[in-house]
């Protein structure tokens, strides 16, 4: 799952990282640049490429980290059209069922509040 995943990366540069060529490089996004400081998401797999093109700026500093255990299953479950972290839910599946139509028996709700008499 982490290698599906995008790694958060904080890096201060000897000279200026230009937003937007950031922003294209491969599996790079939410790019934000203040001063000499860049921080910004990238796929695991594209890493080695993101820190040479850091480096032709001059890395000072340099901090990363690996994804969250929330990171990853906001990923997992996010949806292909939004893109919004709202679980996916499959058309193929049937619609929950309650009552006599429960898998795990028939409706039980006309013995509510009657006791069994004890003798």
């Amino acid at each position: 799952m982490r290698g599906l995943s995008r790694t958060s990366v904080d890096a201060t540069t000897a000279t200026p990282v230009d937003a937007s060529a950031m922003q294209g490089r491969p599996g790079v996004s939410e790019v934000v640049v203040v001063g000499d400081r860049v921080t910004c998401a990238v796929e695991t797999t594209q890493l080695g490429g993101l820190l040479e093109w850091l480096g032709t700026h001059g890395i000072r500093t340099l901090a990363s980290a690996p994804p969250t255990l929330e990171d990853l299953f906001l990923e997992q479950y996010r949806t292909p059209t939004t893109g919004g972290s709202t679980p996916s839910v499959d058309p193929g599946m049937p619609a929950p069922t309650t009552g006599s139509d429960a898998p795990d028996g028939p409706d039980r709700s006309d013995r509510a509040g009657k006791r069994a008499k004890t003798r």
